[in-house]
């Protein structure tokens, strides 16, 4: 029988350039990837970012669109996970912490 994991997300490296995330909305998996150098320092940060997804995705302001711009599956979301605070949560809804675009500068340069 396979090990699942209890957090429900991950991150791994794809090859030498890429990142691929699993998140789980509703349920459902989606695993998006990010073009990146697959190092420790990388890993780590993208496991941070996945940690600050799933604070975002039980708040309800997670827009996986917006996270993964180039997210080949995203006409298959649902409505919902397309609009911010879905759930009506009263936090900020700001596009993305500072650190997750830097990080994302670094990787697309």
């Amino acid at each position: 029988m396979s090990r699942r994991s209890l957090d429900k997300g991950s991150v791994r490296a794809i090859g030498k350039d890429r990142i691929e995330f699993m998140i789980w909305i509703e349920g459902k998996r989606y695993r998006p990837w990010v073009k990146c150098t697959a190092s420790e320092a990388n890993l780590r940060r993208a496991q941070r970012q996945l940690e600050q997804s799933k604070d975002r995705i039980a708040e309800g302001t997670f827009n996986l669109a917006e996270e993964f711009p180039k997210y080949r599956f995203k006409h298959k979301l649902p409505a919902r996970s397309l609009t911010r605070a879905w759930r009506g949560s009263p936090r900020s809804t700001s596009a993305s912490p500072p650190a997750r675009s830097t990080w994302m500068a670094i990787c697309h340069a």
